[in-house]
């Protein structure tokens, strides 16, 4: 939300998009220059996308319903569908440069996806969580965990 004294830092319209990304830039460094560097897994994702046309179409079989309920008549809505693909950056420092990862490749389901519930997904698989899994969606959704060990050491050149 903006204020009169200081304009809001997220990319929603109508706010000004360069102040999301100072925003995403200051978090960026911040990490960069932290001792935890090495350690590092930034995920950056949006809850929408932003108004673009998206040319490939939404995944409509094989998805789970996180909980198996059903929405209100008319519709009956079924939850077992996604949405339109939304941008998200994965930022570390154990990715080989100039990585685009489209899918998860079958895993942990022949039909997964990244989405939002790749999130929780990730954290309970990297840190090896016995808890059960949120819902059947973040067990169903793919896991960013392949992308950060491809590398034996940490990358140095990162900006």
């Amino acid at each position: 939300m903006d204020s009169k004294l200081e304009p809001a830092n997220d990319d929603h319209p109508s706010h000004d998009v360069y102040q999301g990304q100072v925003f995403v830039k200051e978090v960026y460094e911040t990490l960069r220059d932290s001792p935890q560097w090495n350690e590092t897994m930034l995920v950056i994702t949006y809850d929408e996308h932003g108004g673009f046309f998206e040319h490939v179409p939404t995944p409509v079989r094989g998805v789970p319903s996180p909980d198996g309920i059903v929405g209100q008549e008319p519709f009956y809505f079924k939850f077992d569908r996604l949405g339109v693909r939304v941008p998200t950056i994965v930022v570390s420092p154990w990715i080989e440069k100039g990585t685009v990862v489209h899918g998860p490749k079958g895993s942990p389901s022949p039909t997964s996806e990244y989405e939002h519930s790749s999130i929780p997904a990730t954290v309970k698989k990297i840190f090896n969580l016995t808890s059960p899994f949120l819902t059947k969606r973040d067990e169903w959704a793919g896991t960013f965990e392949g992308i950060i060990q491809t590398r034996t050491q940490p990358r140095t050149d990162c900006p």
